[in-house]
């Protein structure tokens, strides 16, 4: 009597290896993880561990990317937080202010813009927050310094109002109007332009 032909189907893949992701698509995965243990559990609570299960891969795979969780936690940021690139250029200054500024308040009322404020806040860890402004908050600087001096090119703003602190003043004022008040309104962002920053700039 012949022996029956019996093939035995190959074992399944487990779930989680099936779920794997690789290249780009896994380091966006490990990003959006890094941003949800930061919400959920601040910089001095991020576990490798957590991340590495968020995003459906291994620890190892994490540690042979990033040096450090710093290093991990500085490219999350910057990775998910947009940058000013390229600057708005409508043809005046008070336009491209307010293109500016919209884009910063939706950056600040989303998910990774109140992980980033975490992680500057008064008590955070003061590497983290050292590097966050000299890595994450300089270059972004840089680049509104860049609009004020278009628009002294263009005569719409006087010559030493190109300075660091102006740079900075849209931003703190809308970082205050989401403490205040729970959220940032667009007539809140036309008001800090309009009757705040284009007077202050103005020759």
């Amino acid at each position: 009597m012949a022996v029956a032909d019996v093939r035995h189907p190959r074992p399944p893949q487990s779930r989680q290896r099936q779920s794997r992701r690789r290249g780009e698509a896994l380091r966006t995965a490990i990003h959006t993880a890094v941003i949800d243990e930061l919400a959920a559990s601040g910089y001095a609570g991020l576990s490798i561990e957590r991340v590495a299960e968020r995003a459906r891969t291994g620890k190892a795979c994490i540690y042979r990317r990033w040096p450090s969780r710093l290093a991990l936690v500085l490219e999350a940021l910057d990775a998910s937080l947009p940058g000013l690139e390229p600057l708005p250029d409508t043809g005046n200054t008070r336009d491209d202010l307010l293109l500016v500024l919209r884009h910063v308040a939706g950056v600040m009322s989303s998910r990774c813009g109140h992980a980033a404020s975490a992680c500057i806040a008064p008590g955070a860890d003061d590497e983290l927050s050292a590097a966050i402004r000299r890595c994450l908050l300089a270059p972004r600087k840089a680049a509104m310094l860049d609009l004020l001096r278009r628009g002294v090119d263009r005569g719409e703003v006087r010559p030493n109002a190109v300075r660091e602190r102006m740079a900075e003043l849209g931003p703190v004022l809308l970082q205050g109007e989401l403490m205040q008040r729970g959220s940032i309104r667009d007539d809140a962002v036309v008001a800090i332009v309009d009757q705040i920053l284009m007077p202050l700039v103005r020759p």
